[in-house]
């Protein structure tokens, strides 16, 4: 069979100002808080989203997220007294079959649900519960994780298995970004209520990957406000539709669109690649002064001086050699978190956490992690792949073996020997897995 399902992207012409349809129809038959918050970020990325279906990575959030999601709707599903931690791995194991990587990261997002709550104490009513009725015109559709029975009606449990900054979000970081998961749940509310003909009592937030829990508050205020926002991005869509035009909206998010490397707003300024774009950022970690606290009438000159250090450009992009780098680059994650993974070691091992020790650490990881990728071929910066699974290897060297941060030149130069040779074997094994694994014990011992 041919035709558009063979060819999804058919008949869409990217133009300078958007996405051009002609005559294509991307109106959903409902909309759901997540598509139309994906329609609000950039109609033209949601459109072109609504017509391709590759396949998904398994390792990617959202399906971490969906394998958390099911193995938790499983275990309320068990008596009370089965919905123990080992019963979750089991289930999770299920799920997530001989993907290890997959079941590791599936298990941190959903084993702190036990430190939210007692699962063997919650009754809960409905499970993965779907919700589809009109609101003020607009098809409305969506699926309740859980809903218990609270003091005064139903209650929602919405699971997110995003970090600690979304479950204690500041008030600046509400008032500049939203409240995107609080949204959904309050529309959740709206609509379940019309559902079940019962005003809803309370929703909370349960970030099972970290083990807090947020309220949202059913403010009339808040509800009318949020359905109000929801009914514009309908109109604002099925205008759009009915156009044949779908508008961009760079932002950082743009990296992560399938339109990436060809829209012309993404593309409005010029790509440019340096060798190692991780060297200047460690060149300015070094260069730049630590300034403490300041009186009010220095307070000024600091701010100046640390104003423009880096620059924000597409996480692919790289600057170039007279410029900052780019905080939004795979270079910068990777910088962040050998700093990151150079701090928590210091103070796991009681060394003094000074930016003296800092710095001294987070190089000498850099140049093992560098010089194990060389023995496998050809460096090029943090963002490259086997960097990053490189740096997730030098984690267990440090848990086994910790840094000698107080001893001689010859101590560090041995440590630093040591781990190049256990990188280098760890990239040679994974890379044996990959290659050629393993087919029966026999060939193993």
């Amino acid at each position: 069979m041919g035709g558009m399902e063979d060819e999804p992207l058919s008949g869409m012409v990217l133009e300078k100002d958007g996405l051009k349809t002609n005559g294509i129809s991307l109106v959903p038959k409902a909309l759901s808080p997540s598509s139309a918050g994906s329609f609000s970020n950039c109609p033209a990325s949601w459109a072109i989203s609504r017509r391709l279906r590759g396949t998904e990575d398994v390792l990617s959030a959202t399906h971490i997220g969906t394998v958390v999601h099911k193995s938790l709707e499983e275990l309320y599903s068990l008596d009370p007294g089965e919905r123990t931690e080992e019963k979750l791995w089991v289930l999770l194991e299920n799920i997530a079959g001989e993907t290890l990587d997959l079941l590791d990261s599936a298990w941190d997002k959903a084993r702190h649900i036990f430190d939210i709550e007692d699962p063997t104490q919650v009754r809960p009513l409905m499970l993965e519960t779907a919700i589809s009725v009109d609101l003020d015109g607009v098809p409305f559709y969506g699926i309740a994780d859980r809903i218990d029975e609270g003091k005064d009606g139903p209650k929602i449990v919405d699971y997110k298995t995003s970090g600690a900054k979304k479950a204690r979000p500041t008030q600046y970081a509400l008032n500049r970004y939203g409240d995107s998961q609080g949204d959904q749940v309050t529309l959740y509310a709206l609509a379940l209520g019309k559902q079940l003909g019962e005003q809803v009592s309370s929703a909370e937030l349960y970030f099972t990957g970290v083990g807090l829990k947020r309220p949202i508050d059913l403010t009339p205020s808040r509800k009318k406000r949020v359905l109000r926002d929801f009914c514009k991005t309908y109109d604002a869509l099925t205008a759009a539709d009915g156009l044949g035009m779908f508008s961009y909206s760079p932002s950082p998010l743009c990296g992560w669109c399938p339109l990436a490397e060809v829209c012309p707003a993404s593309k409005s300024s010029a790509k440019v690649a340096v060798p190692s774009p991780d060297e200047l950022f460690f060149q300015g970690l070094c260069a730049a002064p630590y300034k403490g606290s300041v009186g009010k009438t220095e307070r000024k000159g600091a701010e100046m001086a640390t104003k423009d250090k880096w620059t924000d450009q597409r996480p692919w992009e790289d600057p170039f050699p007279d410029q900052y780098p780019n905080a939004n680059g795979y270079g910068a994650q990777g910088a962040f978190g050998l700093v990151s993974l150079a701090y928590e070691h210091l103070k796991e091992t009681g060394g003094k956490a000074s930016r003296k020790n800092l710095a001294k650490l987070t190089g000498c990881l850099y140049l093992v992690v560098k010089a194990a990728q060389v023995r496998q071929g050809k460096f090029n910066g943090l963002s490259d792949g086997l960097n990053t699974r490189l740096r997730g290897g030098i984690r267990s060297v440090l848990a086994v073996n910790p840094f000698p941060l107080e001893g001689s030149e010859e101590d560090i130069r041995s440590w630093m020997n040591g781990a190049v040779a256990t990188l280098t074997v760890f990239a040679d094994i994974a890379r044996d897995l990959l290659v050629a694994p393993p087919e029966k014990l026999e060939t193993v011992i």
